[in-house]
């Protein structure tokens, strides 16, 4: 009993067993990361970093302060990180400071030209100190900061300068405590729906990299607190761990002094780059151009242009791929493997892309449809060339010093100075990152007219159909004459469908020294065939099977007749030394004389 119950239980754990072996692997599972998923290389973190740099040779940055009391035990921090941003600043980048809390101050912005440019921007960040009040009116100040910002690269526009790239750090609590009087409180002013038009055009723009500290933000639209109506200054939630996180990420962007891109290195997150693989891949655009007939009867090419908004990146290893879905069910098309007319595209340049999609023929009588979807993918590779030195060798020779009250005599042009430092040598290397993969979703539909040819094969079936019955009325009626010659006679006939030529004894065609009807030949349609009326008339060497041959005219055939083989010629027409006489195939219980030289 106790062994069945042992049993019974076993079994009863079965299924448990199963689920948990199967719950578990699904957890090992979705914690192993895919390779290049989550992580990049060193590598090809800095070949991001330098594609950027060389890319976006200025920036916009613009630090928006909340300076409430609630931030006084993080400001002292946010100057030092504010000044450090200045060691990866270069010339021609524009900084601002715009410092707000129940109302925001007018930006201080500052165009680096010169060494005292920097100075100047590093007093305005000192200066900054918190105020005595709690309010702070997020919406105000990121309003006047998205203007700001967007008013800088549309004047650049007008002006035909080339856009920037533009960082906003935005520094505050995220507690939204506006005064009585800011319009933000009523989603309906007009300065509430001219944000909303700004955060519009970032978002669609996609030039300005929102930083946050201290607060987050959904998209380009930032996550405010509910509203404090008692205005108790709330604690200050910012991590120091964020603040260096917002220092890596300005160094990231900021970083144009590198030269030499690392091999070595553990692998970093690759979310820290995205920004900067989306702003580098939207450089490259995907655009359907024209469509042209193809060389092919029934063909069309779908042309799509790849080009390259890239000022230093190059575009490698270019591959394409279409996929056709047929939404009509009139007429199938397929398609063709995709032709990119170049693997390779410089800065600024553009190449070509066909998709050839053919259909069937029309052999309808009205006009058919054909229509589908069709999908277009891009992949490959942004590229740069580095310049990396190459380390020389160390020579002996240079680092031997030899004294001598002799003054060294100059060394003429033609022989190198052993003594002199020898010439940095550098290398072009590539280095190469893949862009995002560019899609396009495109409809091709064309009514296909009926082929042409379908009336020609129609006129010639009807045409067929005509002649065919006249062709066979006309075998069957229309006689031939033929004529049967054998030595010195001939006789002509004329024979109709039926008809035949009886030989021997008292028939159609006499022979000497034959008293029976040997043999017959008859007409069907257009063929002539010889049968025997005895047996062993015709003879063996015919190979016949059965009692009958075909003959054809202009030849000759031989009976074995009275005993002897006697030869016959059987030709076409009447022979003008022949006589004539009809054989319509009448049926031979017809009575006529003997003396009568045609027979009916």
């Amino acid at each position: 009993m106790g062994v069945f119950m042992r049993k019974k239980a076993f079994l009863i754990l079965i299924p448990f067993l199963i689920l948990a072996v199967i719950f578990a692997s699904r957890i090992f599972a979705g914690s192993s990361a895919k390779p290049g998923g989550a992580t990049i290389t060193r590598q090809q973190a800095d070949t991001i970093m330098i594609m950027t740099a060389r890319e976006n040779p200025q920036y916009d940055i613009c630090f928006v302060v909340d300076v409430s009391g609630s931030m006084n035990p993080v400001l002292e921090k946010l100057k030092q990180m504010a000044e450090r941003v200045l060691d990866y600043a270069d010339t021609n980048d524009t900084l601002i400071l715009i410092k707000f809390d129940d109302s925001v101050r007018e930006p201080l912005i500052q165009t680096i030209k010169n060494p005292r440019d920097k100075d100047m921007f590093k007093s305005w960040v000192r200066k900054v100190d918190t105020t005595r009040g709690f309010g702070t009116d997020i919406n105000a100040a990121y309003g006047k900061a998205l203007k700001t910002l967007i008013g800088l690269n549309e004047g650049r526009k007008t002006r035909k300068e080339p856009m920037r790239i533009q960082y906003l750090v935005f520094v505050s609590d995220g507690d939204d405590i506006p005064p009585a009087h800011s319009p933000f409180r009523n989603p309906g002013s007009k300065e509430s729906l001219e944000l909303d038009q700004y955060i519009k055009k970032a978002g669609t723009e996609k030039l300005i990299n929102i930083l946050p500290l201290g607060m987050a933000f959904k998209g380009y639209k930032p996550d405010v607190k509910v509203y404090n109506a008692d205005h108790v200054p709330p604690p200050a939630n910012i991590d120091p761990a964020e603040l260096q996180k917002l220092d890596d990420q300005l160094k990231i962007a900021m970083n144009r002094i590198i030269t030499n891109i690392s091999s070595t290195g553990s692998p970093v997150p690759k979310s820290d780059y995205l920004p900067l693989i989306n702003q580098l891949s939207d450089k490259v655009k995907l655009t359907k151009s024209s469509e042209t007939k193809g060389n092919e009867k029934n063909t069309w090419i779908l042309n799509y242009t790849l080009e390259s908004d890239f000022q230093a990146v190059s575009i490698d290893n270019i591959q394409a791929y279409a996929n056709f879905t047929n939404t009509s069910g009139e007429l199938q098309a397929v398609m063709e493997p995709v032709r990119v007319t170049s693997s390779r595209i410089d800065p600024g340049g553009k190449c070509g892309i066909e998709v050839e999609v053919k259909y069937p023929q029309n052999w309808s009588f009205e006009e058919k449809k054909c229509s589908g979807k069709v999908d277009v993918a891009v992949t490959g590779d942004m590229m740069i060339e580095v310049d990396e030195e190459i380390q020389p060798s160390p020579s002996p020779r240079a680092s031997i010093s030899i004294p001598t009250d002799t003054p060294t005599p100059t060394p003429s042009s033609g022989t190198p100075d052993p003594n002199a430092t020898p010439a940095v040598k550098t290398k072009k290397v590539q280095y190469r990152f893949p862009f995002n993969e560019l899609k396009t979703d495109d409809v091709f539909s064309k009514n296909v007219p009926v082929e042409k040819a379908l009336f020609l094969y129609a006129g010639l079936g009807i045409l067929s159909l005509i002649l065919i019955p006249f062709l066979l009325v006309y075998n069957i009626i229309v006689p031939i004459t033929v004529t049967l010659k054998q030595g010195d006679k001939a006789m002509a006939f004329r024979l109709a469908h039926g008809g035949k030529i009886t030989i021997g004894g008292h028939s159609d065609f006499t022979v000497d020294g034959c008293n029976n009807e040997a043999a017959e030949i008859h007409r069907r349609f257009r063929r002539f065939i010889l049968v025997e009326k005895e047996k062993g008339i015709i003879p063996e060497s015919y190979n016949t099977k059965g009692d009958r041959i075909p003959l054809k005219l202009s030849e000759g055939f031989s009976l074995n007749l009275a005993g002897s083989y006697i030869e016959f010629e059987f030709l076409p027409g009447n022979q003008e030394y022949a006589q004539e006489k009809e054989q319509f195939g009448e049926p031979e219980s017809q009575d006529f004389s003997d003396d009568q030289d045609f027979k009916f």
